[in-house]
């Protein structure tokens, strides 16, 4: 069952499949407008996360919301936002076995893996790293035998 604030502003879905928790389109945009007059009543400016240490901190402004509907129509709007911009081809999926976070990738080459290098990227290069020493320890076990 969705949440009553889902419910009280008409988004929840009626369905039951793995899609029944998404907002649809028409409910993002409503969102999105019920959103406009809490800003300055214009389009905002793009918030920045930075990713530290695995955890998003803002990088830029932050927008308080006065309740949970309020909130998630700030959510709605950076969504809709982002979707309607150029950067949707550099949003990316966290390459980390563990994690299925997203990511906008804003680096020079547009080549990043990880949502963070510090935490997805080290556990990735040190299980590679444990990986290939065991296979050069296998050959070597075996010459012993």
């Amino acid at each position: 069952m969705p949440p009553s604030w889902r419910r009280a502003d008409g988004c929840a879905r009626r369905s039951t499949g793995p899609c029944s928790r998404s907002p649809t389109v028409g409910c993002l945009i409503r969102r999105r407008q019920a959103a406009q007059p809490i800003g300055s009543g214009g389009p905002r400016t793009a918030l920045q996360i930075a990713v530290t240490d695995g955890r998003p901190e803002p990088a830029g402004t932050t927008s308080l919301a006065a309740d949970p509907t309020a909130a998630s129509a700030l959510v709605a709007q950076d969504a809709v936002d982002l979707l309607l911009s150029a950067e949707t081809r550099r949003a990316r999926i966290c390459g980390a076995d563990t994690r299925a976070l997203r990511f906008l990738d804003r680096s020079p080459a547009h080549n990043r893996r990880w949502c963070s290098m510090s935490r997805c990227g080290k556990r990735a290069r040190v299980r590679l790293h444990q990986a290939r020493a065991r296979q050069s320890e296998a050959p070597r076990k075996a010459e012993t035998t």
